[in-house]
């Protein structure tokens, strides 16, 4: 008998807590799907549905605060699928941190070596399963959070007669190491790659250190 409370105790709250998500929302009044450059809006009148879930034709979707419904994206811990509708299979996403790190795990899966939208932000995770974070990925800067910092996504290798160097928009490292793809580099105070031996940046002679995403 205890067994059988406590399980309906748990069931219980996990239905209280996936209401609660969606307690503020609502349920579509008529409307029309509208689609622009940036993608999908729901019209309603002559306004559009954001900062908000609401439930149309029977689905739940999401708009961020343009109106634009979100999809292939994780959303107050709930799956938004490729068409946007929620995946009600996968509504237990959320964060979770050890001595390395941070990682992003529903029920037993965790992204691995991808990126991810969470809650309107980017991230990257490593081989492990690590969230990375003061380092560039594919040339894109990760904050210390983790979030990919949008002003920061041109980063790229250059090269002339005296190096390679690594730039974003005009900036470049002088004097530092830098995580970059999941390698460590040091730039000397000129700002070119001290590689040490080697011709190229991507060759197996750059200094490899095992990833430790900052806290």
């Amino acid at each position: 008998m205890k067994r059988i409370a406590v399980k309906s105790t748990v069931l219980m709250m996990a239905i209280m807590m996936i209401m609660t998500i969606f307690s503020f929302n609502i349920f579509a009044a008529d409307g029309n799907w509208v689609k622009d450059s940036d993608g999908w809006t729901y019209q309603v009148g002559d306004s559009v549905y954001k900062n908000q879930w609401a439930q149309i034709d029977g689905e739940w979707y999401y708009f961020d605060s343009t109106g634009h419904m979100e999809s292939y994206c994780y959303r107050d811990g709930c799956w938004l699928t490729r068409s946007g509708a929620w995946d009600k299979n996968s509504t237990r996403g959320s964060w979770k941190h050890n001595d390395i790190g941070w990682w992003y795990q529903d029920g037993s899966w965790y992204p691995v070596s991808r990126w991810l939208w969470i809650d309107g932000k980017c991230y990257y995770f490593n081989d492990k399963g690590y969230m990375e974070s003061n380092c560039y990925r594919d040339g894109c800067w990760l904050t210390a959070s983790g979030a990919w910092d949008k002003n920061y996504s041109n980063g790229t290798w250059k090269q002339n007669s005296k190096g390679y160097w690594f730039e974003d928009n005009g900036w470049y490292p002088k004097n530092q190491g830098l995580w970059i793809d999941g390698k460590y580099y040091w730039f000397n105070e000129s700002g070119y790659w001290d590689k040490n031996g080697g011709t190229n940046p991507s060759e197996s002679d750059i200094i490899e250190l095992p990833f430790v995403p900052a806290t």
